[in-house]
């Protein structure tokens, strides 16, 4: 069980952007998107190469022939185009040649009318927006997502500097849309240690990109990367128009959809909803707690707690105070409340997500580990010693509850390989400890900085 997800923030040359494409089949805008050239056409084999006749180009330069540089695609190599292949190919550029990047980089001619219609989607989603007209999809639903998501990573020294951290709607405060600055300088000298010399503002929005760069900077492509002074901005504006759709259009527009009688198209729009950090939705995501799928109610759960908004703080504790006796029955649900309430992180949840953990529910286990205070730490033990095969996983917040704390850790209370039959054994130096420490024990720093401070000082 990890604290955090520490996923990093990591760079990307132009030579690696190419592989990180090639992924399981995509929707067709999502292929648009990222090909750089859109033919009608057939495939042939000339001198041992993949060669493709073209009729009509879609999107790109104008050309007769394409020569492709390889057919292969995923980290399992499959085949996307062969010859004999006619109809739409959706390629990248590989060097001076192209290749295709997806499974669905070749579609049969049934499939022209969907591409051509996902890259008009694309280029302007302002008419699409007419239900009367256009029935609610996925595809366009994506489409929206990613023109009106408003998050870029940029730095003047390293230009292909790309975000590769958690989706930014998830660590993110949703309410700051500005644009941040983070002045940096390296020093391979020393551990390879990474310093944030200046934030411009200074806020959440800075506090949460250093968090992430410190964390990303322990990668070792990173640092052979980076220079010995760089900068980092991230503007998180949301982008007020694409063609002739407006984002408040687009809001609307999703908004309504998650009324929708079809599961898939309410999940998607919760998705891109949070996406575009829309804070007007939460009365509605909360609405979806009692939705008859399963699912839903679950992507509504990751909505709220993405959101960080106090509204959800009651309705969600509710919910997990039902279903965490229930426990690992349901837990999709029991987990979700649990992890969201720890990403609201409101000291109102506590008792909750301390009766939660006393069932076992392994969210709510970890949200006491980032969000208990000093008074956990007995409740917590507690449970532990009452229903040791059940509440095991404890012992992962009484350590974490320590390096919060005003005292240190010992080498006992956490092992690279950690079993139920270790976390039960070690009950006992638990309650020696704490009946050694508990008159001066006090929880003083949060999660977030002792990680930074743990990074920074390795």
């Amino acid at each position: 069980m990890s604290a955090i997800r520490l996923i990093l923030l990591l760079l990307c040359v132009p030579a690696m952007a190419s592989a990180a494409y090639d992924a399981a089949p995509w929707p067709t805008p999502k292929l648009v998107q990222f090909a750089d050239i859109i033919v009608v056409g057939v495939a042939t084999t000339e001198r041992n190469k993949t060669v493709i006749h073209i009729s009509e180009v879609l999107k790109g330069n104008p050309l007769k022939r394409i020569v492709l540089s390889r057919v292969n695609v995923g980290i399992y190599d499959e085949v996307a185009i062969k010859p004999g292949n006619r109809g739409v190919f959706l390629l990248r550029k590989d060097g001076l040649d192209y290749a295709p990047f997806a499974l669905g980089s070749y579609k049969t001619v049934d499939h022209l009318k969907a591409v051509r219609e996902a890259i008009e989607m694309v280029a302007d989603p302002g008419r699409f927006l007419d239900v009367s007209q256009f029935p609610e999809s996925s595809d366009f639903i994506y489409v929206l997502a990613e023109q009106f998501t408003g998050w870029n990573v940029t730095s003047k020294e390293i230009p292909s500097l790309e975000w590769m951290g958690p989706p930014f709607y998830e660590v993110a405060p949703w309410k700051e849309r500005g644009v941040v600055t983070l002045q940096c300088a390296a020093d391979p000298q020393n551990g390879f240690k990474v310093r944030v010399i200046a934030a411009k503002p200074q806020g959440a929005l800075s506090t949460c990109l250093t968090h992430y760069l410190l964390i990303g900077y322990k990668s070792p492509y990173a640092r052979r990367v980076l220079k010995p002074r760089f900068s980092v901005t991230l503007d998180a504006r949301l982008p007020e128009r694409v063609g002739t759709a407006t984002a408040k259009e687009a809001m609307w527009y999703l908004r309504n959809r998650l009324t929708s009688t079809d599961s898939q198209i309410v999940k998607d729009a919760l998705q891109a909803l949070a996406r575009m950090r829309d804070l007007e939705a939460v009365p509605q995501a909360l609405l979806l707690l009692k939705h008859p799928d399963e699912q839903v109610r679950v992507q509504a759960i990751q909505f709220l707690g993405w959101s960080r908004d106090v509204r959800a703080v009651d309705p969600l504790g509710v919910l997990l105070k039902s279903m965490a006796p229930r426990y690992p029955k349901a837990h999709a649900i029991s987990d979700a409340a649990a992890r969201a309430l720890g990403k609201i992180g409101h000291k109102k949840s506590l008792p909750i997500l301390e009766r939660a953990s006393s069932y076992g529910v392994q969210r709510a286990i970890e949200a006491i580990g980032s969000l208990g205070d000093t008074s956990s730490f007995e409740t917590m033990l507690t449970a532990l010693t009452e229903n040791p095969s059940t509440c095991a996983p404890i012992d992962f917040a009484l350590y974490w509850l320590v390096r919060r704390s005003n005292q240190q850790t010992e080498s006992w209370m956490v092992e690279s390989s950690t079993t139920q039959a270790i976390q039960i054994a070690r009950i006992p130096k638990w309650r020696d400890w704490w009946d050694a420490h508990k008159q001066d024990f006090k929880v003083v720093e949060s999660q977030e900085n002792v990680i930074n401070e743990s990074i920074q000082g390795n």
